[in-house]
């Protein structure tokens, strides 16, 4: 308020620059870690579902059906 700003002017301009300049490497790591254990477990997953989408498929003769539910998801 010695400046002449109000609290939200001072919060805008004042507060929040200082804030972010220590938030966004933060945000930017698990920005990262996110891309990363994301595709690791598409990985993971997209193998496996394959393998127990073959097996229903086996089971029940319905490859078209079932491949074309898997393709959905």
């Amino acid at each position: 308020r010695a400046i002449g700003l109000s609290k939200l002017e001072s919060i805008y301009h004042v507060v929040l620059p200082q804030a972010l300049r220590y938030a966004i490497p933060s945000w930017t790591n698990e920005f990262v870690y996110l891309i990363k254990y994301s595709s690791l477990a598409g990985f993971i997953t997209v193998p496996e579902l394959y393998y127990l989408a073959n097996q229903v498929a086996s089971d029940t003769f319905r490859y078209t059906t079932v491949f074309l539910v898997l393709g959905a998801m």
